[in-house]
């Protein structure tokens, strides 16, 4: 789905697999303002300001082809593990392309890629809010889904 920034209306693809029954909290990476997509894509302001600033943490290598985390792993951290295998094979080009307004048109079937390999090592029937927490830590993409707002 296309979408476009109610801030500075800059234009972005984002997959409808990312979005949520209640739709998704977006952060533009050109103006760092988020805003509210709906499942039916549309999009409204929020009353607060973005998220903070994506946290820049070193990726602590794991074995690329490692899916399966180790027993008792908590979610929060298997989904920290996955994007940083993730950032260690395009963490560049993922930057780039979030300050150019094309994550989602060009890594957007990596992200999906990942949630998949997230839900195989917790389990299909997990919360995605670990994976979605860990994405917005790691590069301040926000598709937190806001119910009622």
């Amino acid at each position: 789905m296309n979408v476009g920034c109610p801030h500075c209306q800059t234009r972005y693809e984002l997959p409808e697999t990312l979005l949520g029954p209640g739709g998704a909290r977006v952060r533009c990476p050109k103006c760092s303002q988020s805003f509210l997509v709906g499942p039916d894509g549309v999009i409204s302001e929020l009353a607060t300001a973005g998220p903070p600033a994506p946290a820049r943490a070193a990726a602590a290598p794991a074995s690329p082809s490692s899916a399966a985390p180790a027993e008792n792993v908590a979610p929060a951290e298997v989904a920290r593990r996955v994007l940083e295998r993730l950032a260690l094979t395009h963490g560049t080009e993922i930057e780039a392309a979030i300050a150019n307004g094309k994550l989602f048109s060009e890594h957007g079937q990596r992200l999906i890629e990942a949630y998949d390999e997230y839900r195989r090592a917790v389990g299909k029937r997990t919360d995605a809010a670990p994976f979605r927490d860990a994405l917005r830590e790691r590069w301040g993409v926000d598709l937190t889904p806001h119910w009622g707002e």
